[in-house]
């Protein structure tokens, strides 16, 4: 589609009105044109333990940002379709990409993201309840939309905040019990997710590269016309990592993540194109062009139960890097039964109760870089580290103190609550205890990098997951491009 904007000269010797009211003739001769290209595989190896697909974006305009990855899915069989898998309500299905990178056919890495999801899960706290709720649930599979539930159709009493989808509740007993009517087969008493959500064969979801990688979400714009081909490399999540699928019962945990496949995927890439005139003047006076953006490295080591109420010092690296923020999370360790947690392994375990006061054990945390801690004295209070993680994100998390830290006694619990079969109190409390750390004055890291002070009691053995968030630049030079650490 090709948009122009003519202007029209007006004769103003004819035109007695008010010097203010007077709308002049705007000699702009404007006009962008958009189009979009569907593309397949170039590459696509689908085995269960190492699935990869390459696409190929054509050198020509301005790559928007908001080009999407549509995954189409497909159950094997209607009794698999019955046994209700759905996605992770804080991930949907971005649970399916285990990595993601942006490059360049010569073989630069533009931008890396691993563990994806995992990063996905803390940033999707700052996505608000309507946007989860009116569009991300039906887009990507996000559903982690939070209201004030009632106790009753009526809402004469509220029962607590809880998990909403547009659905209402079914208080009926999964059995029907004395003499009531069961809900349907496809339903769980309480919440049900939307049919669409993996209920049915070949549902297609469309995920945003500019979730996928950092440099597209501050809005650039790749400039494919002056660049080598640029490539999306993805790498599927395994059939049987315990972090694909939700489902709710132990009978269909031994197999949910295989009972639904990718069908197909294909890419909507979506390019601008200004008037030729303005696109080579725009390659001329940009030959060399250097550009920032910020990126992601992770990581990661398992922390033992036995030792992670004991503090444990890790480099986590970043140096000579000029490092921006950093997010760190105690995540579920590799579990059979993570599949049957509504956020599954992609949760940030607060520290286990440890009394009938509804307390729960402190996590203790610091970081030390160029020869200081970034705090005087290492945070243990829970306002405190969640005060720190929106002052590094830049906006309001979405959810309450109890789905924060554990603290608290609002979500909902009761069996007319559940969310397909799970208490919501159980599955959420203490599930997103992540932190964040804004550094001071962006600095740059000196050789020794950065060490990560923490200490957390938890229930179960967890995956310490660190990411830093640091400033790359591109160097784009007679259409050779070089990327490099600020």
């Amino acid at each position: 589609m090709e948009i122009k904007y003519d202007y029209y000269s007006i004769n103003m010797s004819q035109d007695n009105r008010p010097a203010l009211l007077n709308i002049r003739s705007m000699p702009t001769s404007t006009a962008l044109q958009f189009t979009t290209d569907v593309l397949d595989p170039v590459v696509n190896v689908d085995t269960q333990g190492n699935s990869f697909t390459r696409f190929e974006m054509q050198p020509k305009g301005f790559l928007h940002p908001n080009t999407q990855l549509v995954v189409e899915l497909e159950a094997s069989s209607d009794a698999d379709i019955a046994k209700a898998a759905f996605p992770f309500i804080n991930v949907g299905l971005y649970s399916l990409i285990q990595r993601a990178v942006l490059k360049t056919a010569d073989g630069t890495t533009i931008c890396e993201t691993e563990d994806l999801a995992d990063l996905l899960a803390c940033k999707s706290q700052f996505v608000s309840n309507s946007a989860n709720k009116e569009r991300e649930q039906y887009k990507t599979g996000r559903q982690i939309t939070y209201e004030q539930i009632m106790t009753d159709k009526k809402g004469q009493e509220g029962g607590g905040y809880g998990l909403s989808n547009s659905y209402d509740y079914d208080i009926r007993s999964a059995t029907g019990g004395a003499g009531g009517v069961a809900p349907p087969a496809f339903k769980r008493q309480g919440l049900s997710v939307e049919p669409h959500l993996l209920n049915k064969n070949k549902s297609s979801f469309a995920l945003s590269l500019h979730d996928l990688f950092p440099y597209l979400k501050s809005g650039n714009q790749l400039p494919l016309f002056m660049m080598p081909r640029v490539q999306l490399e993805i790498y599927w999540t395994s059939l049987v990592s315990d972090g694909r699928l939700c489902s709710q019962t132990v009978a269909d945990a031994a197999t949910p993540a295989t009972l639904f496949k990718v069908a197909s995927t294909f890419v909507f890439a979506d390019y601008l194109f200004y008037p030729n005139d303005f696109m080579a003047e725009y390659q001329q006076k940009n030959n060399d062009l250097t550009f920032s953006y910020i990126d992601y490295r992770l990581s990661k080591n398992t922390i033992t139960q036995t030792t992670g109420g004991a503090n444990t010092i890790r480099n986590i690296g970043g140096n000579g890097m000029q490092v921006l923020k950093v997010f760190a999370g105690f995540n579920p360790d590799t579990n059979a039964d993570n599949i049957k947690l509504l956020q599954g392994r992609y949760s940030a375990l607060g520290g286990k109760a440890d009394g009938a006061d509804g307390g729960r054990a402190k996590l203790t945390s610091n970081l030390f870089y160029n020869n200081e801690f970034i705090f005087p004295q290492a945070v243990d209070n829970p306002a405190t580290h969640y005060h720190h993680l929106i002052s590094a994100e830049g906006g309001p998390a979405y959810i309450s103190r109890e789905h924060y830290c554990g603290e608290g006694n609002c979500i909902v619990a009761l069996a007319a609550h559940n969310f397909m079969g799970l208490q919501q109190r159980s599955n959420l409390q203490a599930k997103n205890f992540w932190q964040g750390f804004k550094i001071n004055n962006s600095a740059k890291f000196d050789s020794k990098g950065a060490d990560f002070h923490a200490a957390l009691d938890a229930d179960a053995d967890t995956t310490q997951r660190v990411w830093l968030e640091i400033l790359r630049f591109a160097k784009l030079t007679n259409g050779k491009m070089a990327t490099f650490y600020a």
